[in-house]
């Protein structure tokens, strides 16, 4: 995989440039995060594809890449999704971490694993964000537990 193609194809993708980064995937690639759990590069594409139909302005930027040295087929990126939930809406971000395993004969990601904040995400439409911080705020106080003296 070349970090450097990969970096600019997500930081510039659009509706229409979804095939390039599909490119990216091993036919059979499996890609999960806090939404989907798909198998199939036709599939991932069409996952990226509806953040166009579901978001305004949606595109990730600041990504990092590391690669580990114990195995280099295994890839951390971080990065910072932005986009806006209506036309001229508040601009959010949620940053997150990918885990890329990449095919090492085909330099193809082969498995492709997002971890981020869903309740983040969840909590940037109006409608939901009371929801989000009545439950968040439920569980932090379940999970302060006191000591007996």
């Amino acid at each position: 995989m070349n970090p450097l193609a990969f970096e600019r194809t997500v930081c510039e993708l659009s509706a229409q440039s979804t095939p390039q980064l599909a490119a990216f995937y091993e036919k059979d690639a499996i890609f999960k995060d806090p939404f989907h759990e798909i198998r199939g590069r036709t599939r991932i594409e069409g996952a990226y594809r509806s953040m166009f139909l579901a978001l305004y302005e949606p595109h990730f930027k600041n990504l990092i890449f590391a690669q580990s040295a114990q195995n280099p087929a295994l890839w951390a990126v971080r990065w910072n999704f932005s986009f806006r939930t209506k036309p001229g809406g508040e601009l959010m971000s949620i940053p997150g971490t990918s885990w890329l395993t990449v095919n090492q004969e085909t330099g193809l990601i082969a498995l492709h694993e997002d971890h981020w904040d869903a309740s983040a995400f969840f909590g940037s439409f109006s409608g939901l964000s009371w929801a989000v911080k009545a439950l968040k705020n439920k569980v932090s106080r379940a999970s302060h537990v006191t000591e007996k003296s």
